[in-house]
Parts: structure tokens; C-alpha cells; sequence
């Protein structure tokens, strides 16, 4: 029977009592999990960036993120269910490193509302927006408020 404290790996009834499979299934937990956020990011960016289209959206895209996600998020289960400390710990510093890395060196987000606003204002698409432009200029030319 694995403990808490054991080295033992108990995941869907094999179990090993090889510390060398230890270590290298926590090293592999740890790889899932900053792939998770990874692969979380990268599906909500994707998520805003489709519901601003209105056709072409890609949806085979977007589905296959999401089956990737949910097969994870059964990882995870398994794993954390093992009871183990080891793998508690490295659950708790393999998401704190993945929210690092992730942050770090995911591309910026293509729909995010700033970038929205700016591209609209360099290039409005008619005769309206540009009198919006012109008038959201006058106004925060006019303001007192220190951007």
C-alpha cells in the first residue's frame, strides 16, 4: 500500500516501488503541468480571438485544444489522487513554474480590447468611426486628467 511518504508510485493500480521511476514520474508530472498552463492560455486566446470573428471561425482548432485540456485535467486526477507528498509538492511548484513561464513567454494576445481600441483608432474602417476618432481625441485633449 503506497503512503504519504513513500517513494512508492501507485497510478491506476501499477505500482513501483523504484525510486529512479519516482523521480522520473514527478519530472514528468512537472512537464505536464507547465504544458497545462501552456495549453490553457493558448486555448483562451484562442476562445476571444474566434468570438470576434464571424466566419471562419477554427472551431477543429479549438475543439482539439479543448479534448487536449480535458485529457490533462484527467492527469492531474490521477495523479493527485496517488496521495502522495512528493507529488503534492511538485503539483504545487509545477503550476507555480508553468503561471511563471507561461507569462513570461506567451505572445501577446491579438483581440485583447486595448489592442482593439488602438488598431481602431489608426485605422477606422468608415466616415462614423472617424468622426468617433475625432471626437474621443477632442475629448481627452481637452481633459485635465494626466495619462
Amino acid at each position: 500500500m503506497p503512503g504519504f511518504w513513500s517513494t512508492e508510485v501507485s497510478v491506476l493500480d501499477y505500482r513501483s516501488e523504484s525510486v529512479g521511476l519516482y523521480v522520473l514520474t514527478l519530472c514528468v508530472y512537472a512537464c505536464v503541468l507547465v504544458g497545462q498552463h501552456f495549453l490553457t492560455t493558448t486555448t483562451h486566446q484562442l476562445h476571444r480571438e474566434a468570438l470576434t470573428m464571424s466566419k471562419n471561425r477554427p472551431l477543429t482548432k479549438l475543439v482539439g485544444f479543448n479534448v487536449l485540456r480535458t485529457i490533462v485535467h484527467v492527469i492531474n486526477v490521477l495523479f493527485i489522487s496517488s496521495n502522495n507528498f512528493g507529488v503534492l509538492v511538485v503539483s504545487v511548484g509545477g503550476h507555480a513554474l508553468g503561471v511563471f513561464l507561461v507569462y513570461r513567454s506567451q505572445r501577446p494576445d491579438l483581440k485583447h480590447p486595448v489592442r482593439s481600441l488602438l488598431n481602431a483608432l489608426q485605422h477606422p474602417p468608415d466616415l462614423a468611426s472617424k468622426r468617433d476618432v475625432a471626437e474621443l481625441l477632442s475629448l481627452l485633449r481637452n481633459t485635465k486628467t494626466n495619462f
